[in-house]
């Protein structure tokens, strides 16, 4: 099998190491980036992932953003552009819901994440699905 590459990013520390060291335990490679302009210039560099879990609010103002373009989204147009393919989870720790998620996501959790077990089926089946 295939080692599977995946991208996480949040602005939250204890979330990126946490998702590291969950996902790596079940044999994935986990590569985390706190802000969006380093997930999205190591996107643009021609790393393949194949899967990224991007949280919803991330902070910093790293890269432009509008009303209409998140820095979440930036990282998800990106990533589509470069892997018209590529899962995205997106994550989030407001439980309202986000408006037009489904435009440039796969799939939504809800942080906190009581249940790592769904996560990472909810992984597994997102790259099974590729």
């Amino acid at each position: 099998m295939m080692e599977k590459t995946i991208m996480v990013v949040d602005d939250d520390y204890d979330i990126r190491h946490m998702l590291d060291r969950s996902l790596g335990r079940v044999g994935y490679v986990v590569i985390t980036h706190s802000g969006a302009r380093d997930a999205i210039r190591d996107i643009e560099d021609g790393r393949g992932y194949d899967l990224l879990l991007v949280d919803t609010c991330l902070r910093g103002g790293n890269v432009e953003a509008t009303v209409d373009v998140t820095e979440a989204t930036a990282v998800a147009q990106v990533s589509r552009r470069m892997n018209p393919t590529v899962r995205i989870i997106n994550m989030s720790g407001d439980s309202r819901e986000v408006p037009n998620w489904r435009a440039h996501y796969d799939y939504r959790i809800e942080k906190p994440f009581t249940d790592l077990n769904r996560l990472r089926d909810l992984v597994s089946s997102c790259l099974q699905e590729q």
